[in-house]
């Protein structure tokens, strides 16, 4: 999928008409046959002065007794609900300060998160009294082992992924023809198709990986993907939906909003956990391979935040339009029974804030992490994501969003 958008990339940049005519009938995973459309390009990304330690909390559960009351940063800006459109840069954005600052000559600096004991992003032990905990309603369904001696770049969540891929026809399906992070994402929606029991328009069982060759199936709901894209706030809708190039390196990362909520051939919201969890594992993969120094390529497309901001925008929808799919838990005695997407979105959820806040320990040698920072901090902090954060809180509890997402 990667490799066929940067196709089309080049026929926007280049305005080349072989080029175009090419990727018109190039079809990749998730993202249709006919090109999305090319939006203006975002404004430059604004920075908060929120250090990482505040927007990615440790993963050590605390006492009830103990969680502080959440407070705003005092230099928190109103967002505009009407972003301006500046033209295209040349060069990567610089990171302004909000109000008057100057605007630094340097990069802000990054303060790495706190250890934490967690080190693979699991819960551990009993969390504080009022905390969601996800791990009470999850069903594991196991997966197929096949021995893989390929190239992992000593990624273990890459060799893992290459070990529990779907059989079909007798054979591992996996995904080998490009770099270990989209390899690990293909793969992963492979997961979706051979464990997910249906792949037309997601029909069936959507397959939510996790850890050690199991994964949660969640039965299929009803809202879609339109009706997503009509409450993405305009600041997320426009740091999504614009192509740039960064770094003399073309960047697919701000064509979230178009490819998945736009000009997917999915039309089911559930395909967003999918991506989602495709996007999670791969920037796990990401990190491994950035934190063993690795040589080889390494792809920087990051869409963890921009998934993650989705698919909360998406089960927001699932409550208010179908409360008793969203409530309904699995009945542990009906193997058949998957009702269990409010337990695999908090897993997702709680993952994903896990391996962002990690890398910023690695922030020089991942140079998209200041968007998702960025569209983690939205959701958090802005006016125009209170609607999420309000969902969230009623859903999951204050304790459970303080613990994750520090709000």
């Amino acid at each position: 999928m990667i490799k066929n958008l940067k196709v089309f990339l080049i026929c926007v940049l280049t305005l080349s008409a072989s080029a175009c005519k090419t990727t018109q009938t190039v079809a990749f995973r998730g993202g249709g046959t006919t090109i999305p459309p090319v939006y203006p390009p975002p404004p430059a990304i604004k920075e908060f002065e929120v250090p990482p330690s505040q927007i990615y909390p440790p993963r050590t559960p605390m006492p009830a007794s103990e969680v502080p009351p959440w407070q705003p940063p005092s230099n928190m800006p109103t967002l505009p609900t009407q972003p301006t459109q500046p033209t295209l840069p040349n060069q990567p954005p610089v990171l302004q300060p909000p109000g008057t600052v100057p605007v630094p000559t340097t990069p802000i600096p990054t303060t790495p998160i706190p250890t934490s004991p967690n080190t693979d992003c699991e819960l551990s032990g009993t969390l504080a009294p009022g905390d969601y905990d996800y791990r009470r309603y999850i069903k594991y369904h196991r997966t197929n082992f096949t021995a893989f001696t390929g190239t992992t770049g000593n990624s273990a969540f890459y060799k893992e992924v290459m070990e529990n891929a779907p059989i079909v026809g007798g054979r591992a399906d996996r995904h080998l023809q490009t770099d270990l992070v989209t390899n690990a994402h293909e793969t992963l929606h492979f997961y979706a198709h051979g464990y997910g029991v249906g792949v037309t328009n997601n029909i069936g069982h959507h397959f939510i990986y996790d850890r050690n060759g199991q994964g949660v199936r969640v039965a299929r709901f009803q809202t879609t993907k339109s009706q997503v894209a009509n409450i993405i706030p305009d600041e997320i809708r426009q740091l999504s939906s614009a192509w740039s190039s960064t770094q003399s390196k073309l960047n697919i990362s701000n064509a979230a909003f178009p490819v998945y909520l736009i000009n997917s051939w999915h039309k089911a919201a559930g395909h967003l956990l999918e991506e989602w969890v495709c996007y999670e594992g791969d920037f796990r993969v990401l990190l491994e391979l950035t934190k063993n120094g690795y040589s080889g390529k390494i792809e920087q497309s990051l869409n963890l935040a921009q998934m993650l901001y989705f698919g909360t925008a998406a089960m927001s929808l699932v409550k208010q339009n179908e409360n008793a799919y969203f409530q309904r838990t699995a009945s542990p005695s009906d193997p058949t029974d998957y009702h269990q997407l409010k337990a695999a979105y908090a897993m997702l959820m709680e993952k994903s804030v896990c391996w962002l806040g990690k890398a910023e320990a690695h922030a020089s040698r991942i140079p998209g992490l200041p968007l998702q920072r960025y569209i983690i901090n939205h959701l958090r902090t802005s006016n125009e994501s209170a609607k999420f954060r309000q969902f969230l809180t009623e859903t999951y509890g204050s304790v459970w969003t303080r613990r994750v997402l520090n709000f």
